[in-house]
């Protein structure tokens, strides 16, 4: 049976969706970021795996919390968007109500997620500022039981951070060897809590590797 389907023609009528993100990912977020991420975004709604990930940015780069502004430009009309961004938007209103203080980093680190997906490509330091090595080398010392708040709380989140810390160690063990793909693969796939999907997003994105990224998403649309 012949097939007509053209791949080249799906990107194309693709890229007329706004809510979708460019092949120019890297003007959004970091291949670190990307790879830290697709953990977090495991089993929950993408704009609390950005809190998530964002929470973890400030802990791991304290140097961040300087881009803290009062009051956020426009932070009635994100808020109101949120309302239309389903449970995920709603959550992170809600921790935004939760804040106890104008300086709450719950507070700046829901605002930012917020605009990042109003905005992908927008002034966002707290999302897109490029990782510091030593933010890196931080994350196996930081106390993740102050990052297990609302919205974010409990064993399920703090599981996702401890496979984190096991992602990061084996990444730069991986970086400081001679690999090939199929090796660098093997070695991800090795972490604890860490399946096909996001061992092939952290070969791309983290490390460069040309490794295909074959999920159920892609299977259904195909």
């Amino acid at each position: 049976m012949k097939c007509n389907f053209r791949f080249s023609e799906l990107i194309a009528a693709l890229a007329h969706f706004p809510g979708l993100q460019t092949k120019e990912y890297e003007r959004n977020q970091s291949g670190i970021d990307r790879g830290l991420e697709s953990v977090l975004i495991q089993r929950t709604n993408r704009e609390l795996a950005t809190y998530a990930l964002v929470r973890l940015r400030i802990a791991a780069m304290p140097e961040l919390a300087s881009n803290f502004s009062m009051p956020i430009e426009g932070e009635a009309g994100l808020l109101a968007w949120a309302g239309s961004q389903g449970a995920g938007g709603a959550m992170l209103r809600t921790a935004i109500r939760l804040a106890t203080a104008d300086n709450d980093v719950r507070r700046h680190a829901a605002l930012a997620a917020l605009k990042y997906y109003r905005n992908r490509e927008a002034e966002n330091p707290l999302v897109k500022k490029p990782w510091a090595e030593a933010g890196l080398r931080r994350i196996p010392m930081t106390n993740f039981e102050e990052l297990l708040q609302y919205p974010t709380p409990g064993g399920f989140w703090l599981k996702k951070f401890e496979t984190i810390r096991r992602l990061i160690a084996t990444v730069q063990e991986i970086e400081s060897t001679d690999r090939t793909d199929e090796q660098v693969m093997q070695a991800l796939l090795e972490v604890k809590g860490v399946g096909p999907q996001t061992a092939s997003m952290t070969a791309l994105f983290w490390l460069n590797r040309t490794t295909p990224i074959i999920d159920g998403y892609l299977a259904r649309l195909l």
